[in-house]
């Protein structure tokens, strides 16, 4: 229970350390890649699934989907200090449609014009708040 000892600021064993270095893999196998398939990364994260079909609305099919995998950068505090931390999530998106669509039709949908928004409350992804450089004199 690495989260408790993060808590307790205890220090991982040799066992913890091994779990996080290899749970990219772990990640990458859930996704179906083997190996050292990150050298040569496919296109093909985003996946979408009908949730939930209501014939008697114009767009019927609820569709909830998953974009491509985007950067997440977060300081976390360790022992006084703080250790930027690298990762990724996986964009979220949930909307109405007038079809069932396929893989391939979503990947299509989120490369035009018409890709839907995501839902509100995970929109802080997407669009950080400005910050102010403090390095630099106010103008």
């Amino acid at each position: 229970i690495l989260s408790q000892k993060q808590l307790r600021s205890v220090d991982f064993n040799e066992e913890d350390d091994a779990f996080l270095k290899g749970y990219g893999d772990v990640l990458g196998g859930i996704m179906l890649y083997a190996g050292n398939s990150y050298e040569h990364p496919r296109d093909d994260a985003p996946r979408i699934a009908d949730v939930f079909v209501n014939p008697n609305q114009p767009k019927p099919y609820l569709e909830v989907g998953i974009g491509r995998p985007r950067a997440i950068y977060v300081l976390y505090p360790w022992h006084g200090g703080e250790v930027l931390c690298q990762g990724s999530y996986m964009p979220f998106y949930q909307f109405a449609s007038d079809k069932r669509l396929t893989d391939a039709a979503w990947m299509k949908l989120l490369d035009s014009q018409e890709r839907p928004t995501q839902p509100a409350w995970i929109k802080f992804h997407e669009q950080p708040p400005a910050v102010q450089d403090r390095r630099q004199p106010d103008r």
